[in-house]
């Protein structure tokens, strides 16, 4: 699997008492489990990219967030990692 591209977005999922930030990663040549780290940042269950949709949306749990903050991320697929920049998002 190649990783094109990863951004963070404004969507989020998963409960009101813990909402995971979503990560939209655009890929090609495969699929895999995909998942997202970096400084405050966790995947708690990886997201599966399917070779034939190229995107896949990674859940992400956010600790200590701060509106508006940027942090250094990296998308991790199999032996492979794809820096990017996080924007930590407000729920709701």
């Amino acid at each position: 699997m190649h990783i094109i591209s990863a951004e963070s977005t404004e969507l989020f999922t998963g409960p009101p008492d813990a909402p995971l930030q979503l990560v939209r990663v655009t890929h090609t040549g495969g699929a895999a489990e995909v998942g997202v780290d970096g400084d405050g940042l966790t995947t708690p269950t990886p997201a599966v990219a399917h070779a034939d949709i190229g995107i896949v949306e990674v859940p992400v749990a956010v600790s200590r967030p701060v509106v508006g903050e940027q942090r250094s991320a990296r998308v991790l697929t199999g032996d492979t990692s794809t820096s990017f920049v996080f924007t930590v998002a407000e729920p709701g």
